[in-house]
């Protein structure tokens, strides 16, 4: 496969045979790679052959040294996907600059847009792959207050760790799963229809409680 030079074949060669002459050299990082199947969304996402291309060339390019690889590729081709195939396959083989698979290597997502680093996350987090502490996204806010990014647990914060948003999972009837994310947003209204803060609520609940209740001994007896 090296001179190109034709002749006759005695027969096909196994897919083993195949692998040793297309990789005559050994890579323990390619062949740990390899290794490591694409997730699929519990069977209903399968990489395409144009975006596995480009997952293996920029993994080949890992495998040979450089540390500089652009990849460019049109709207619409699933770069967000190829994004995680890839961090997937380093994540997974324990890649890291210290060329020796001793830990998992910290990977950092960036994005020029809230919406896009939202869509990343999401698109990250359906896959279900990673173990739910193995992701963390970033507010601009933390950026702006520690003007770096941050590289500790949100624990080593003065202000204390921050509440991430709530994802529950959910089995549909054909066995595949999903993450939903929610939150809860509460709101105070007047009886009149007109939004009122949580202090006009309060006064204006306790100003009428006194209607509802004859005395504290019955308003005990309720709560109790």
């Amino acid at each position: 496969m090296e001179s190109g030079e034709e002749g006759e074949a005695e027969g096909f060669p196994t897919p083993q045979e195949l692998w040793d002459r297309t990789f005559a050299v050994e890579n323990a990082w390619r062949d740990s790679f390899a290794a490591n199947p694409y997730p699929d969304k519990s069977g209903s996402w399968q990489i395409r052959f144009y975006q596995e291309i480009a997952v293996k060339r920029v993994l080949e390019a890992i495998t040979s040294g450089r540390n500089r690889i652009l990849l460019t590729l049109a709207t619409g081709t699933g770069k967000t996907s190829i994004a995680f195939q890839i961090i997937w396959k380093l994540f997974q083989s324990r890649w890291n600059l210290s060329g020796e698979p001793s830990r998992r290597p910290r990977i950092l997502f960036l994005a020029d847009r809230n919406n896009l680093a939202d869509q990343a996350f999401n698109d990250f987090t359906a896959f279900a792959a990673f173990e739910e502490n193995a992701l963390a996204r970033i507010e601009p806010d933390d950026l702006r207050k520690k003007g770096r990014v941050p590289t500790k647990e949100a624990a080593d914060d003065p202000e204390g760790p921050k509440a991430r948003p709530t994802k529950t999972r959910i089995k549909l009837g054909d066995g595949k799963e999903r993450s939903i994310q929610h939150m809860l947003v509460t709101s105070f209204w007047h009886p009149d229809g007109r939004p009122i803060s949580s202090q006009q609520f309060i006064e204006l609940l306790y100003g009428q409680l006194p209607e509802f209740v004859k005395d504290e001994a019955e308003l005990r007896q309720l709560w109790s």
